[in-house]
């Protein structure tokens, strides 16, 4: 079995919330993490709702907001053991 991590750098304009919102709900019956990084000076309150809405298997980090490279990478990929753990569980159990 496999697992992928999709990075999705953004200036955290989406033309489409409710689409999107669909797509990300639809892959949460797959063994996918999606991790927003938001870069920019941009509002950021639409990628914020949507990984709240699905927080199964996204992540949204703003990259301006962290100190150091390893303060990054800790919020980007803090979330990933939870993630495949659910995953896998619904799946297997």
């Amino acid at each position: 079995l496999s697992y992928t991590v999709l990075l999705i750098i953004t200036d955290g304009i989406m033309s489409d919330y409710g689409e999107t919102l669909r797509k990300i709900q639809r892959y949460q019956q797959v063994p996918l993490s999606v991790i927003f990084v938001g870069v920019g000076r941009s509002d950021f309150a639409e990628l914020n709702s949507l990984c709240q809405a699905c927080p199964e298997n996204t992540t949204f980090v703003e990259f301006r907001s962290k100190q150091s490279p390893t303060e990054f990478a800790h919020a980007a990929l803090c979330e990933l053991p939870r993630q495949i753990s659910t995953f896998m569980n619904t799946r297997f159990t």
